[in-house]
């Protein structure tokens, strides 16, 4: 066992990473996370939608066997992940390993949903079962269908059957086929139709031209899908601290269950890990393309910063300077190169906040600008 100079504890090894390092197992009766309110701040409780999110990241997440490298060949493969792989949420501060109470928390988060998908299965097989008992007991309580139930159910939708004739309320359909067309009282045969056509001018051909089922024709989709980024954008973060994507949702006017593609600074990503221990800014690009080749793009940046910076304001001691040291120069111009005042007088107000440094002020006043 070692201590190094940041006071780490290293057990099996000689240079811990962490305040306790242990290369090995540990066995113990129980480990326990400290969890009270009292020692939390900023408490914010994740929404129904992120839950979903939760759910994808779960059923994506790989599952892997392996061995440490300490470890020899005939040492029994363990089970986990791989954090490079697994979603940011459940990695540790310096994101080379999983964090157990994360891991689970962010598990139960899945489950919840889980739960909620479960029970409105159960509420809608409930309406299947209701429907069918209904069914059963308009039939006399068989174990299927009667004709009859059949029948009332074709009532129902508008379909009755009167005298051999079936009534039908509404009907669509691609294509007709009959030996005789009824409106009402009047009916017509094929040769009939033919005549009436005829004596109107109109051949059958033209009734079926492409010119009169364009409208039928649909139209070509032109419209990108929509992406709403989730959370702040842009996205600031301190420096040292972890960074949760909650990604993007995309919509479309024609399809649906479009995928997202995600880019972190323009390199094609399947996880959003990024690097907080210095000052930089990332950008996340996540994209979209629908069945008709329609692409959309929405851009997220997130600014990692040093909260400590302070940002001194010296506008207005420029601003004394300029004034101060301005008509020196001027002056003292005019006085030893009459030829050049005019150009120096109207060249002067140009003179920037950033020139006027003492040294500059000092050769205005000596040596006349031409």
């Amino acid at each position: 066992m070692v201590i190094d100079a940041d006071g780490n504890i290293g057990v099996g090894t000689t240079s811990p990473e962490y305040k306790m390092h242990v290369i090995g197992d540990i066995a113990a009766t129980s480990f326990v996370n400290i969890s009270t309110k009292t020692e939390k701040k900023d408490i914010a409780y994740i929404s129904d939608e992120a839950k979903g999110a939760i759910l994808g990241e779960l059923e994506a997440v790989g599952v892997a066997q392996y061995r440490y490298n300490h470890e020899d060949e005939d040492a029994p493969l363990r089970l986990g992940l791989i954090a490079e792989e697994a979603p940011t949420d459940v990695l540790s501060v310096s994101g080379k390993g999983v964090d157990i109470y994360k891991l689970v928390t962010f598990t139960l988060a899945g489950v919840q949903e889980l739960a909620d998908k479960v029970g409105d299965l159960e509420v809608r097989l409930s309406d299947v079962e209701a429907q069918v008992a209904a069914i059963n007991t308009a039939s006399g309580g068989g174990s299927g269908a009667s004709l009859q139930s059949v029948i009332d159910y074709l009532v129902s939708v508008g379909v009755s059957f009167v005298e051999g004739v079936t009534h039908i309320a509404s009907l669509v359909t691609g294509e007709i086929k009959t030996d005789k067309l009824c409106v009402g009282d009047t009916c017509v045969t094929e040769n009939e139709l033919k005549q009436l056509l005829a004596s109107a001018n109109i051949s059958a051909s033209t009734l079926i031209s492409p010119t009169n089922t364009s409208t039928n024709t649909p139209e070509a989709d032109t419209e990108p899908p929509v992406i709403t980024i989730n959370g702040n954008n842009p996205a600031n973060i301190n420096i040292g601290t972890t960074y949760n994507d909650l990604g993007a949702t995309v919509t479309d006017n024609v399809n649906g269950n479009l995928g997202l593609t995600t880019y972190l600074d323009g390199t094609l990503v399947t996880q959003i890990t990024l690097n907080t221990a210095s000052s930089t800014t990332y950008t996340i690009d996540y994209t979209a393309t629908d069945q008709a080749g329609n692409s959309a793009t929405s851009t997220r940046t997130v600014i990692v910063s040093d909260p400590n910076v302070v940002v001194v304001d010296t506008t207005d001691e420029t601003a004394d300077n300029t004034a101060s040291s301005t008509p020196q120069a001027t002056e003292e111009t005019a006085t030893s190169t009459p030829s050049t005042t005019e150009n120096e007088a109207t060249s002067t107000p140009q003179t920037t906040a950033e020139e006027q440094t003492p040294e500059t002020t000092a050769n205005a006043t000596t040596t006349p600008q031409t």
